[in-house]
């Protein structure tokens, strides 16, 4: 009577643990969305490539679009250069494989002078999730500054 009762105990502390171990889908959205931040600002191009779906359409909050090829050449030949991406609100909500976040941005990129200008923008994602991996599909921003 014993082992079947330590065994129940036991597979019920086991299947509480996994249950704590899974990721939020949100956690792991917003997670995602910062470490797209930190390839961008280290403008770290192979893991950008993973990153961003082919189909990307990026807004800029000057009017500028961009497709990902452009998106990403502009941070490869150093076009956009970033000194701050600082994510001060995020929210995350999840359809199924579909993906939003909006909140603010904190941006401070600089110019061709080299000189630097300063930004907060709000901001909406649009992420699609393929064989467990997020895409940015979307993004669009607006200064409030």
């Amino acid at each position: 009577m014993k082992k079947p009762l330590l065994l129940s105990l036991f597979l019920g502390l086991l299947w509480q643990t996994s249950i704590a171990q899974q990721t939020n889908p949100t956690e792991e959205l917003l997670a995602f969305e910062q470490a797209r931040v930190e390839a961008t600002l280290k403008a770290n191009v192979a893991q950008l490539e993973v990153m961003l779906a082919d189909e990307l359409v990026w807004v800029h909050s000057n009017g500028k679009i961009d497709s990902k090829t452009s998106y990403i050449q502009d941070i490869a030949n150093q076009k956009s250069r970033y000194q701050t991406l600082q994510v001060l609100d995020s929210k995350a909500r999840i359809y199924g494989e579909i993906g939003l976040t909006n909140g603010r941005l904190l941006v401070e990129f600089f110019e061709e002078d080299n000189s630097i200008t300063k930004l907060t923008v709000l901001f909406t994602a649009v992420y699609r999730q393929q064989a467990g991996q997020w895409q940015v599909i979307s993004w669009q921003t607006t200064k409030l500054n």
